[in-house]
């Protein structure tokens, strides 16, 4: 259709005022629904776009969402990072862009201060991002923090019980007979990486298990310092005979460092991971894992930023999500 469509034509086809118009397409309670409707209609046949532009001026909004990370590249799984961004462009408002950052850039930028976006979903890994979170608490500014449960705070908050999946995942293993474990840590300024290290030193010392400190080895949560970590247990006169890694990249890693040295999973040596990203389950033998439902965490919180983008009452402002178990066939049952 002609790029020439306007509120005025929609106006001349339906017969009304161009302020009824416009006010039916900006979905006014002031238009009665099968007004709105008939405009609607027209509007359509007619190919009317919104233009965004002149419409932003109006309303002093830049229709641009923010979303920002502790970190883009250390620490942060490509997988992970896309995973966020596709769930967002599932739930994003018509009309709305994304800008994609850190936390440090979003200050640096003061994004908030010179009102660059009109809400935020802030994926916080880090008391380090406290900071920028108290600024949003204090201007009022539409915005949900996900993945870390902060403590005190009034924006709207959802995360996940990370603590409790360990457990449960470590405990299955204890079942089916495993008693020596390793650990490969997350970065230690992650909050993620404290929680799942505490899990696992907790279960070990709930059931009376040693743990030795040539078998706890420290990665980034990338693949090559899983694989590095792997190599420090393979210098080692003995290894565990089960592997906690804090993230499925860093299990990927210490796999495939085990299987050039001839070892096969699980009969040599088994091995968890924690996510469950897409490619845990169609790798040799399928890891299990931990599945933190990042999907449904970020379109919960999508669906708060487009309630406070419309003014709306949100309901539940706190809600921690359950991370549950994946049991594929990375666990030797040693009781057979």
């Amino acid at each position: 259709m002609s790029k020439s469509v306007s509120i005025i034509t929609i106006a001349n086809h339906v017969n009304m005022s161009h302020t009824t118009v416009s006010r039916a397409l900006n979905n006014s309670p002031l238009v009665k629904k099968s007004t709105k409707d008939q405009i609607n209609k027209v509007a359509k046949e007619l190919g009317y776009r919104t233009n965004f532009n002149a419409k932003a001026l109006v309303s002093r909004k830049t229709f641009v969402i923010g979303i920002y990370l502790t970190e883009l590249n250390l620490g942060t799984s490509p997988i992970f990072l896309s995973s966020i961004v596709n769930s967002v462009k599932f739930s994003l408002p018509n009309g709305y862009t994304l800008s994609v950052d850190t936390i440090k850039n979003a200050q640096k930028d003061r994004v908030i201060e010179n009102h660059k976006i009109d809400s935020a979903l802030v994926v916080s890994q880090s008391v380090e991002d406290d900071k920028f979170i108290k600024l949003l608490e204090k201007e009022k500014f539409p915005a949900v923090i996900l993945n870390r449960n902060i403590q005190k705070t009034e924006l709207i908050n959802f995360s996940i019980d990370e603590y409790s999946g360990v457990v449960k995942i470590l405990e299955y293993a204890i079942k089916l007979g495993h008693k020596n474990f390793g650990l490969i840590k997350g970065p230690s300024f992650f909050e993620s990486s404290f929680f799942r290290s505490k899990a696992f030193f907790d279960t070990m010392a709930k059931h009376n298990l040693n743990v030795y400190d040539y078998f706890v080895t420290v990665g980034d949560y990338s693949v090559g310092s899983g694989y590095r970590a792997a190599q420090q247990f393979i210098n080692k006169k003995t290894l565990p005979s089960i592997i906690f890694s804090s993230n499925d990249d860093m299990a990927i890693g210490a796999m495939k460092a085990f299987n050039e040295t001839g070892l096969s999973f699980p009969k040599d040596i088994s091995i968890i991971g924690f996510d469950d990203m897409k490619y845990s389950n169609f790798i040799t033998p399928g890891l299990s894992t931990v599945r933190k439902p990042i999907g449904v965490l970020v379109k919960d919180g999508m669906e708060a930023i487009v309630k406070l983008l419309n003014k709306k009452n949100v309901g539940e402002t706190k809600r921690i999500l359950e991370a549950a178990p994946i049991i594929r066939n990375s666990i030797m049952d040693l009781r057979k």
